[in-house]
């Protein structure tokens, strides 16, 4: 049989082809392209440079590192993919993969989750945190959590609660009558027990609703006060402490059953790194709230600080809401107040 060049060329790059096969020997472009094995879209809610936004694309720089690219978190922040109050349906459900969550808002679904935001209970932001972290605290937390179909990953610090308004909100004669922005169900009894009336609405839509005057003042965190400019549109600042001292915990979720289709080890990289970007994310927190808090005071905002005796007005006017949380929860309520006590 006569060979032609042609097909001994074709012969030859065949037998190239199946040797770069048996050895592994891949073009690095195809390397590089390879999709991984489990992709993670993150919905955020804060704005770009936001510190808990920050720490979002910390945690998913180390999955990728630590996973060697067989898991990929994308992030999306700013409420590109759902508001803040739409989490609660859309993270169970799977419309989502994973979020970063305001808690206030999934305290409804989960009654005892309440336990973060009973007003004037945490003794400072140390005793706050210690608490949450807590095996304690934790270990009830994650079954109510995995009941609804979602796995805590590791909590955030939002910075200083606290009020603004278009005018002061310095004593509770100030919230009489006054529409205040609150965050959830209990945010909205603090809001009530001081005397004002709570609207319950997501953080995307507050300026136009104070520049419009449908609110009177928002309950919130101080670099949102910055970050989405609401210092345009309401002047007084009022840092209260009235959730925890100088504290608030938003928290990163994920999807249970996402979670649950990762193999065993790539479950325990996704948790290792958890408690790394918890780390680091508590850590820039303060520094961020302070520098925020700076920033206000250049852009005009009047800053006033609660006196110990109206603190203590506030906390007697609020201390109904503890009460009614340990009777809506029993026994659990009950073993989640001890394991704060704990922690004092």
């Amino acid at each position: 049989m006569k060979i032609t060049k042609s097909l001994l060329f074709l012969g030859l790059t065949a037998l190239i082809a199946l040797a770069l096969g048996l050895t592994g020997a891949v073009p690095e472009a195809a390397a590089q392209g390879a999709k991984p094995e489990f992709l993670f879209r993150c919905a955020g809610t804060m704005p770009l440079d936001h510190y808990m936004t920050k720490t979002l694309e910390h945690y998913a720089k180390l999955i990728d590192e630590r996973s060697k690219g067989r898991m990929k978190i994308e992030i999306y922040p700013a409420n590109q993919l759902f508001a803040d109050k739409d989490l609660p349906k859309a993270l169970p459900s799977g419309a989502v993969d994973m979020a970063q969550v305001n808690m206030g808002m999934w305290s409804g679904l989960i009654p005892s989750l309440v336990v973060e935001e009973l007003p004037f209970y945490y003794k400072d932001r140390d005793h706050f945190f210690r608490a949450m972290i807590s095996p304690g605290i934790r270990s009830l937390l994650d079954k109510d959590f995995e009941a609804k179909g979602v796995k805590i990953l590791f909590w955030m610090d939002y910075g200083y609660a606290t009020f603004i308004g278009k005018k002061p909100l310095k004593t509770l004669a100030d919230f009489k009558g006054k529409r205040i922005r609150a965050f959830g169900e209990i945010s909205s009894e603090i809001v009530k027990a001081l005397g004002g009336a709570p609207t319950f609405m997501s953080i995307g839509d507050v300026y136009l609703a104070l520049q419009r005057g449908t609110l009177d003042g928002v309950f919130t965190s101080t670099c949102s006060v910055y970050e989405r400019k609401f210092y345009e549109v309401a002047k007084y600042f009022t840092y209260s402490r009235v959730i925890s001292p100088d504290a608030n915990a938003p928290a990163v979720l994920v999807n249970l059953k996402k979670y649950q289709q990762l193999p065993a080890d790539l479950q325990k990289l996704l948790l290792d790194a958890s408690k790394d970007a918890q780390d680091w994310g508590l850590h820039i927190a303060m520094a961020g709230t302070d520098e925020c808090l700076a920033k206000l005071k250049e852009k005009g905002m009047e800053i006033y600080s609660l006196p110990e005796q109206e603190v203590e007005r506030w906390a007697a006017a609020t201390k109904e809401i503890t009460a009614r949380y340990m009777e809506r929860n029993g026994e659990k309520g009950k073993a989640l107040m001890e394991a704060v006590e704990k922690m004092k």
